[in-house]
């Protein structure tokens, strides 16, 4: 059975392929039958086994093809393991496991091809901007206020998302064509929220945030181009289970 992430990129496709009307009815019933064993189990109050399931199958789509197939053994797996705590210990040692194996066979790929000077620029660019962020962020730690207990939470959530254009820049360096639409997203929404920072402040001409959204524009243009979208593999594969 196809996974979800297989089941909805297909029938994304099927626009521009034109699948006969047969199998895309065939597709959509499958799709179906995904989400609704995916309700059941979350019903059943296993939801965070079932994300890390769907986690893992995603994952597994994104290896090679020679190595697939230790996804497909991880999560046959858990057909003999009994718990849920145990299970779920069984599912995140197979996360790092699989992303550790993509990690792998990613960085040889890059080693072995030529990664086009633009993107590089634009890891380097995310890599710089998520420590500017860190830097800001450990700053203003000794800035906190007793009780510093209720900061925890709030500084753990922005050093989160200061983490989020390193986490870009690891893709964009790899090739991953996830980070590409992240980058572009992230490109777009800092613009427009560099506009509107803009329109509320005094008038005048604030060139250092009319430089940020012009380069945000054109990194999001420059990986839009074909040229350097090409550079960016990805071919996702269905997982199927044996019983």
């Amino acid at each position: 059975m196809e996974s979800l992430g297989t089941c909805i990129a297909s029938l994304a496709k099927g626009g521009a392929r034109r699948a006969p009307l047969a199998r895309k009815g065939r597709q959509a019933g499958e799709c179906c039958g995904q989400f609704l064993v995916l309700g059941e189990t979350m019903k059943s109050g296993r939801t965070l086994e079932t994300l890390v399931i769907v986690f893992v199958r995603w994952l597994a789509e994104r290896l090679p093809i020679e190595e697939r197939t230790w996804g497909e053994a991880m999560l046959g797996e858990l057909a003999v393991i009994d718990g849920a705590w145990k299970r779920l210990v069984w599912l995140l040692s197979a996360c790092v496991g699989l992303a550790r194996i993509y990690t792998r066979a990613r960085s040889a790929a890059v080693w072995n091809s030529s990664r086009p000077t633009a993107v590089t620029l634009i890891s380097v660019y995310h890599a710089g901007f998520s420590c500017v962020l860190l830097a800001l962020l450990a700053g203003q730690i000794p800035a906190v206020k007793p009780p510093r207990s209720e900061a925890v939470l709030p500084l753990i959530f922005a050093f989160s998302m200061a983490l989020v254009p390193a986490g870009i820049a690891l893709g964009l360096w790899v090739l991953d064509d996830l980070a590409r639409g992240m980058a572009i997203l992230f490109s777009v929404l800092h613009a427009l929220g560099t506009a509107a920072w803009l329109t509320m402040q005094a008038p005048g001409l604030h060139w250092f945030a009319l430089a940020r959204i012009a380069l945000d524009f054109l990194m999001a243009a420059t990986l839009l181009a074909p040229r350097v979208s090409r550079s960016f593999q990805y071919a996702p594969a269905p997982l199927h289970l044996r019983n």
